[in-house]
């Protein structure tokens, strides 16, 4: 599968909608296009051979997009580092080691 990570990671940054300043491909932008069956997104996917036979099925001379498929591939940890879990937090950043507390108001009451 790593021949099918390089070649969608190399389709997506050929996408300038879904990459960054820095070049870095969004994570999120690729998961809503997918989810909102982006043509542009579709064509790119379905134009490279690889990625046709892995996220296409053919069915009556139709391709269908597997989006299922195409999602859990985007969202593996090898395939594009989540930017929420790329950085370590220090050991002293938890609530009850800094003294932090948390105060919680209901709904309603003023």
């Amino acid at each position: 599968m790593p021949s099918i990570l390089a070649a969608l990671k190399d389709v997506l940054a050929g996408l300038p909608d879904l990459v960054n300043e820095e070049g870095v491909i969004i994570r999120s932008r690729v998961e809503d296009r997918a989810l909102n069956m982006q043509p542009d997104l579709l064509g790119a996917l379905a134009d490279n051979d690889s990625l046709r036979e892995a996220f296409f099925e053919e069915v009556g001379g139709t391709l269908i997009f597997d989006k299922v498929r195409f999602m859990q591939t985007v969202t593996m940890r090898d395939f594009l580092p989540d930017s929420f879990t790329a950085f370590d937090l220090p050991r002293n950043f938890h609530p009850t080691a800094t003294g932090a507390r948390f105060v919680f108001t209901p709904v309603g009451a003023g």
